[in-house]
């Protein structure tokens, strides 16, 4: 994660942008169909805002994001495609200031994706959703 952040008072806003490499897997069935779906990686591009209280930050975030994602139909003649899906991010969390510069960050995002009609040429229509937690070391300059 890279970013930028500036304070006024006790508000802070914020520009961040990051990316992931993922191996999450999800999996699917219908009476006609089976299949799995993978995602690769992510990234996303967001504006956070926030109150500190003292020298702990309480914020909330939304930005817009991008994932790839594979479909690999089960059974004899198994086909596979792929798309890049786009949408909306928003967030919350908590980050705390351990020293002047290092800090620690506890966060939920979850993604919103725009839906994918017909895939594989079938009545299937996907919408994928995604929601992470994470913790993390920050160092500002």
């Amino acid at each position: 994660m890279i970013g930028y952040e500036r304070q006024f008072g006790v508000g802070v806003a914020a520009l961040e942008a990051d990316a992931s490499a993922s191996g999450v897997n999800s999996s699917f069935s219908t009476p006609n169909l089976n299949g799995k779906i993978a995602y690769d990686w992510d990234y996303s591009l967001r504006a956070r805002f926030g109150r500190l209280f003292g020298n702990t930050l309480a914020f909330a975030s939304v930005g817009w994001t991008q994932t790839y994602a594979r479909l690999t139909t089960g059974g004899l003649g198994g086909l596979t495609t792929s798309h890049v899906f786009s949408g909306v991010q928003l967030g919350g969390g908590v980050e705390t200031m351990l020293t002047p510069h290092i800090g620690a960050r506890l966060e939920y995002l979850h993604s919103f994706y725009g839906k994918y009609a017909s895939v594989l040429g079938s009545s299937i229509d996907a919408t994928p959703t995604a929601g992470k937690t994470r913790a993390a070391v920050v160092y500002k300059f």
